[in-house]
């Protein structure tokens, strides 16, 4: 499993630490996208499918349980991470299906797809509205970023030491 290349710092500031995870999760999906195109075997596309949605999950687990619960005490367009929280619940379900499909049926990679073009919304959307808004607020952001890759840290190893 591909590890954030975040790690490690727990100083870094939550919104440079999240674009960074956001980046790399991208470009897996980029990735993906190749290998389907290429008509890669389904092993290949499956492992990394299923390296993507870990990564993702655990992207999701940390806004929902640290970055957002702390952003909706400074601002005041709370509805801006309800939104956000629905797209994660539909990105969750996406991934459910993609990690117990079979990805030699034909809508295995059609869900990717539309994985892909979901999370590069929710990216864009954060990314421009979001961070703006927790950038110019009072949060202390290299405090949040550390819970977040101390949080991370203990997610993915969890996830390497499960059978």
């Amino acid at each position: 499993m591909t590890e954030y290349s975040a790690r490690g710092s727990l100083e870094e500031d939550a919104l440079d630490l999240l674009s960074t995870d956001q980046d790399e999760i991208a470009e897996l999906l980029e990735r993906y996208d190749a290998l389907a195109a290429d008509r890669a075997e389904a092993d290949e596309r499956e492992a990394l499918a299923q390296e993507l949605c870990s990564l993702l999950l655990v992207h999701a687990a940390v806004k929902e349980d640290i970055f957002y619960p702390a952003l909706r005490e400074v601002i005041d367009e709370e509805y801006l991470i309800d939104e956000a929280l629905v797209t994660l619940d539909s990105a969750r379900s996406l991934m459910d299906d993609i990690q117990n499909g079979d990805p030699t049926e034909p809508r295995y990679d059609e869900q990717v797809r539309i994985l892909h073009e979901l999370a590069t919304q929710h990216f864009d959307d954060e990314r421009t509205q979001l961070f703006p808004k927790a950038r110019a607020s009072t949060l202390d952001l290299e405090e949040i970023g550390g819970e977040i890759a101390a949080r991370q840290e203990l997610l993915l190893s969890a996830e390497e030491d499960a059978p």
